[in-house]
C-alpha cells in the first residue's frame, strides 16, 4: 500500500484544540450551545470561554449569568465568563484573534 492509501485508510487527523471561545446570545439562547462547547473543550482538554457582547455599556448580571452557566458543565471543563459591548461581530472577532489556538463556537444569534 503506498503512503498516501496508508495516509487516506487512517482517516483526517483531528485538531488539538486548547481553547473554545464559545460566543452566546443571554437575550435569545440557543440550547445545547454551551453544552456541545463545554463537550468539545472536554474532548481535547482545553479551557473555555464564553462571551457575551452586550449592546448597552453595562449589564451587571450578564457575567453572573454566564458564570453560572459555566458552572452547569462537566466538572473537568475549566472556563471563564466574559462581557463586552459593542458590534458583536466586531467583538468576537477581536476576542477570537488574540489567539490563534481559539476554536470558536458562534451560537446562532438575533443580532
Amino acid at each position: 500500500m503506498n503512503t498516501l492509501r496508508k495516509a487516506a485508510s487512517r482517516g483526517p487527523e483531528l485538531p488539538a484544540f486548547r481553547r473554545i471561545l464559545c460566543a452566546l446570545d443571554l437575550a435569545q439562547p440557543t440550547p445545547g450551545a454551551l453544552g456541545l462547547a463545554g463537550l468539545i473543550a472536554q474532548q481535547f482538554a482545553a479551557d473555555m470561554e464564553t462571551l457575551y457582547v452586550s449592546p448597552a455599556d453595562a449589564e451587571p448580571e450578564a457575567e453572573l449569568r454566564l458564570q453560572r452557566m459555566l458552572g452547569t458543565l462537566q466538572p473537568n471543563v475549566t472556563g471563564s465568563a466574559h462581557v463586552v459591548s459593542g458590534s458583536p461581530a466586531r467583538a468576537i472577532s477581536d476576542r477570537a484573534a488574540t489567539s490563534r489556538r481559539w476554536s470558536t463556537m458562534p451560537a446562532a444569534s438575533a443580532h
